[in-house]
Order: structure tokens, then C-alpha cells, then sequence
């Protein structure tokens, strides 16, 4: 077995795994390999649904980028019903129903989930042992937001941020059922918006394309309906910081 030492930036500590290299060899030997050639580097938690997981190993931030990592080829599954997906237990993700899809993702369970994620077969390989729940329940109580259409990284759903991306902006506004052009009510788009920006507006993300006054702008999509009064939020794209960065995850250990 080993010990792994993931350091994560945003929270300014780590937490030690203890991998399972003899009941899931395969799993262990494939986390190991993307550890040792530098694409766990710059990773983030890309997702963190409360209580219930943390999940990493998938993409990675530079300079305000999310991209996804690279990805060797599928590993057989490992599933090993001795050990189960429950609390603080370390894990692969997988495609839906395919449970030898593993690659580069793995998530930490922040409840016992053996109910549905040993039915899937999700196989467990590894362990965080000390103290590291109080880290990885720290991450899991971040305030998560969904950055899959701002981004345009679907994946990005449910992601845990330090600072909020989203300004309210002054006033109100209308859609209009198949228009694009957002009326405001005691809005101050002129000042507040700029050509290209995304807004969330009635639970959509849009991009604004023209700006006609303070209370007349366009966007790229056409409402799906007639509402009025709507909140409007206006998205900035994360800092490196603002995200849960592993600057660190290294084998400490050969031999316990």
C-alpha cells in the first residue's frame, strides 16, 4: 500500500490517501501513472454535489482556463465488494452503466454511498486516513455553481468556487417568448454590461450581443417564454484561485 500527499491550493492544506494496491492493482498502478507524468498537475475539483462526493482528475485550470485533461485508454474494472464506496473512501468515476470506462477521474465519497455506487460497480482504491475528512469536507462545503454553459464544459455543473462569479445587476428584467432582446427595468446596461458578457437570467446563461441603451440589450438566445421582473447576474470568469487546485499529488510512500 501507499500513501498519497494531495495539496490543494484553494483549501491551503492536504489530506493522505492510503492506496489499496493489492486488492486493486490495475486502478492503484493507473492513478500512480497519471501522478507521475504531470497530468494530475493544475487539476481541480471540477464537482462536489453536498454530501455526497468530491470529485477530481478530469480537468485542469491555467491562466482562467478550464481544459480537460489527457486521458489514456479505459482500465478494466476493479470492483471489489470487500471494499465499499462509504465514507472517505477513494474511488473511480465512470460512463454511466460502463464500468470499465475508468480513466483519470476519482472521487472521495463524503457519505456512505455503497447503496448505489457498489451497485454500479465504482471501484474503490484507496482511502483517506488522518485528519483528511476535515479537508475534504471543507471542499465539500464550498458554495458549488454551474459553469457548464459559461465555460462550455458540460462536466461543469457542480463545481466548488471560493468566490462567487455572479454580480447581481442594478434593477430588473423582461424576456419576451421568441426574442432575443432583454428589457430592463431600472437597469444600467450601458455601465454595468459589455458586449460578450454571459448573464444568468431566469435559471439560462446568455451572451449578450449588442447593447442598445440602459434598459435595451440583445443576446444570443431566443427566450422560451414570457416573464417579467427576473433578477439578472452578470458572470466573470474564475481565477485559478477562486478554484479547489491540486498543486500537489505525489507518492510519499513506497512501503507501509
Amino acid at each position: 500500500e501507499t500513501n498519497q500527499d494531495l495539496n490543494s491550493d484553494q483549501i491551503n492544506d492536504f489530506y493522505d490517501v492510503e492506496l489499496l494496491d493489492a486488492d486493486a492493482p490495475t486502478t492503484v498502478a493507473n492513478f500512480l501513472q497519471y501522478t507521475t507524468d504531470g497530468t494530475y498537475n493544475g487539476v481541480i475539483v471540477h464537482r462536489s454535489p453536498p454530501s455526497f462526493v468530491i470529485q477530481g482528475g478530469g480537468f485542469a485550470v491555467n491562466n482562467g482556463t478550464v481544459s480537460s485533461v489527457v486521458k489514456r485508454a479505459p482500465i478494466n474494472n476493479e470492483f471489489d465488494s470487500a471494499n465499499r464506496n462509504v465514507r472517505g473512501t477513494l474511488s473511480m468515476a465512470q460512463l454511466g452503466g460502463q464500468p470499465n470506462s475508468g480513466t483519470s477521474e476519482w472521487f472521495v465519497n463524503v457519505i456512505d454511498n455503497s447503496t448505489n455506487l457498489d451497485a454500479a460497480q465504482h471501484t474503490v482504491f484507496g482511502e483517506v486516513i488522518g485528519n483528511g475528512m476535515q479537508v475534504v469536507d471543507a471542499i465539500n462545503q464550498l458554495s458549488i455553481f454551474d459553469l457548464s454553459e459559461a465555460l462550455n464544459q458540460s462536466a461543469l455543473g457542480e463545481t466548488p468556487l471560493a468566490v462567487s462569479p455572479l454580480t447581481a445587476l442594478t434593477g430588473s428584467v423582461s424576456i419576451t417568448n421568441n426574442s432575443s432582446v432583454i428589457t430592463g427595468n431600472g437597469t444600467l446596461f450601458t455601465s454595468e454590461v459589455q458586449v460578450g458578457d454571459a448573464l444568468q437570467i431566469g435559471g439560462a446563461t446568455v451572451f449578450v450581443t449588442s447593447i442598445a441603451s440602459d434598459t435595451l440589450l440583445g443576446v444570443d438566445i431566443e427566450a422560451a417564454g414570457t416573464r417579467s421582473s427576473l433578477a439578472a447576474t452578470l458572470f466573470t470568469a474564475p481565477t485559478d484561485d477562486d478554484f479547489v487546485v491540486f498543486s500537489n499529488i505525489g507518492e510519499i510512500l513506497d512501503n507501509v
